[in-house]
């Protein structure tokens, strides 16, 4: 399955130059941004970051795989958040001399959302669509029970047999 974001995504999100010169293994000479976008340093990034948070979502069993990909508008977008801060996490490891700090706030982030994605939350807002097929217990005290008033109980003594 293809990754929740895209290339573009992550260079929405992060310095373009910060990505060509992390993405590159050709040493200083960084790539060029058409390049980055089909790299495979790249593609395998995202695509990981993805399958971390479907592994979070089952850990959760809020979502499910289908349920993220017909994300639209802003839960959509959350969602290319999500994938694209882990995807730079895991490009950042690259070169973990690099950038210390922000390689350090990155994981942080990194873990929130895992943990969100993890807790079984409605992190995506999709109660409505994901709880249509869950049977609710409900649970009926005894006083309940008894005045109920159901058909049998208003034709006692006038169809059945007194007891």
């Amino acid at each position: 399955m293809a990754s929740y974001a895209s290339g573009e995504d992550l260079f929405k999100r992060y310095d373009t130059q910060l990505l060509l010169r992390l993405l590159s293994d050709a040493g200083p000479a960084p790539l060029s941004r058409n390049d980055a976008l089909t790299h495979e340093n790249l593609t395998f990034a995202l695509e990981a970051a993805s399958g971390q948070v479907e592994s979070a979502l089952l850990h959760g069993a809020r979502y499910s795989a289908a349920d993220l990909a017909g994300l639209t508008g802003n839960a959509g977008e959350y969602l290319k958040d999500i994938v694209c801060c882990l995807a730079m996490v895991r490009i950042m490891n690259r070169r973990p001399e690099t950038h210390a700090e922000f390689r350090k706030e990155m994981i942080q982030q990194q873990r929130e959302y895992l943990e969100l994605l993890q807790s079984g939350k409605d992190v995506f807002n999709l109660t409505a669509h994901v709880d249509a097929g869950v049977i609710a217990k409900v649970e009926t005290s005894e006083t309940v029970v008894l005045t109920r008033n159901l058909r049998a109980d208003q034709l006692r003594g006038h169809l059945f047999s007194p007891e």
